[in-house]
This record gives C-alpha cells, structure tokens and sequence, in this order.
C-alpha cells in the first residue's frame, strides 16, 4: 500500500467517524426538542383541562343562580333577610378576646373568590383589624355541592385543628389550592410536624365529616348560598348581633367600613 493511499484511508476514516458522531449528536438534539415539544404540549393540554372545569363550574353556578331567582320571583316570601338578627361565632377563632367586634366568614377551600379574600384582603383585616385588638375572626365551613376536593380540605383543616394548627392548615390549602387532596393534606401535616396517625385517623372520622355538615346546614339557615360569605358585627358572648352582611370577595375597605358603621353605632347610644 502507498504512502498516499494510506493517508488517503486514514482522512476518510476520520470523516467517517465524525459523520457519526454528527449524526448522533443531531440525533441527541431532535430527541431533546421532541422531549421539550411534549412537555409543551402536555403543559397546554393541562391547562385547557383546567379551563374546561373552571367554565363547567361557573355554568353551575350561573344555573343556581337562576333557579334561586326563579323561586324567588314565584315565592317573594322566602326571600331571605338583608341580615340575620345574630351570628353564632362557632369555634375556629382567632383575635384578642377582648375585641368588640367579630368577622364570620363562610368558606369553601376550592372557590376562587375565597382564595382572592384569603390570599389579598385577609393578611390587611389580620393586619389592621385582628392584631391591634378590635376584632376578632371566626370561620365555618361551607364546601359547595360541585367542587368535589372542597369537604375533604375542611376535614384536613379541622383535623390540623386538633393539634392546634387550624389556621396554619387554612392558610396552605389557600396558598396551594390545586393541590387538594390526602397527599397534600398529610405532606403539610408533616410539615407542621403533626403526629401521622393522629392526623390519618382524623382524616377518615366520620365525626369531623359530620361537623363540616353542620356547618353547612347552619350556612343554608342563614340563608348562604355561595361562597364566601361574610357577617360582621358586635360581639355579644359567643354571637354577634347588629350584624352587616358582606357577600363575595370585596376589598379591605368593605370590612373597615362595615367596623365603622358599628362604631359609629356605639358613640350614637353612648351620646
């Protein structure tokens, strides 16, 4: 074999093997875009699943809202009043025991709305109504019918209530609100460093389900039929009377504004 076709096999060789490796590398690099063009389809894919059940959802609610109106419209009587005479406060409360005045919220952990109130208004009336002493805040429960995670979460949040970490557990299924679900619920527990059995035995209590019931059924005697739902008003032992309704998620200006009322209510009897 001569010198030049020896070098002649040898630079064909090294061609040879570095089309190999271009072809692999090119390889490596369609299969990194395939892998990035599913994951994109699958994110899109998600949210549009998520869409769907939002719009399901508010097709619900529009559909309850005109049966209400129509009932309302046939029976004008069972129309409910502008505002229950008193409020009870229940038993999830936090404030200064000496406060005056007390805001009763109606909740339901998967509506949107409440999520809006906990995530934006609520931290300004913890703020500037609960921490400086003039009032305190109650929650009752009220999962609505169609969302299907919602009694589930008030369950867990009453079961971190046992080991005194009610509004801890509120705050997380807020803050985490898609994530709903046993997992999460005994995830967080974990995180508050709550006993596993403690927390697991509560969850499947019958007892807890049926206090979430009675919440609701005390709901639907006030008249409540969405969420959230808020009373506001004076605290008189363990109710409040006087009693301002406030119904949806509104800003921090509905609340102190309401507080002023009453306020204003209570120099008119001392003058």
């Amino acid at each position: 074999m001569s010198k030049l076709t020896f070098i002649a096999l040898n630079i064909l060789l090294v061609f040879s093997m570095n089309c190999v490796v271009y072809a692999k590398d090119e390889q490596d690099n369609q299969l990194v875009d395939k892998q990035k063009y599913e994951w994109a389809i699958e994110e899109v894919l998600q949210q549009l699943t998520d869409l769907r059940k939002e719009v399901n959802r508010m097709k619900t609610e529009v559909t309850a809202l005109n049966d209400k109106f129509d009932t309302l419209a046939k029976n004008p009587q069972r129309a409910y009043k502008a505002a229950p005479e008193k409020v009870e406060l229940g038993n999830h409360i936090q404030g200064d025991k000496n406060a005056s005045y007390a805001i009763v919220e109606f909740s339901d952990y998967q509506c949107p709305y409440c999520s809006r109130h906990a995530k934006s208004v609520f931290p300004q009336i913890k703020k500037e109504l609960i921490d400086t002493g003039k009032v305190k805040y109650a929650l009752h429960d009220y999962p609505l019918g169609f969302h299907g995670k919602a009694k589930g979460a008030s369950v867990a949040v009453r079961c971190a209530g046992e080991q005194d970490k009610f509004w801890e557990m509120h705050t997380a299924l807020f803050a985490n609100q898609r994530n709903l679900g046993t997992d999460f619920y005994e995830d967080t527990a974990k995180a508050f460093s709550l006993d596993d059995q403690k927390f697991s035995k509560c969850l499947a209590d019958p007892a807890i389900a049926k206090a979430v019931d009675l919440d609701v059924a005390y709901g639907n005697s006030l008249g409540i039929t969405g969420t959230p739902k808020f009373f506001v008003g004076k605290i008189q032992g363990d109710e409040i009377t006087d009693v301002i309704v406030i119904s949806g998620a509104q800003s921090f200006a509905a609340f102190s504004g309401a507080i002023e009322r009453l306020d204003k209510q209570e120099i008119a009897q001392v003058r």
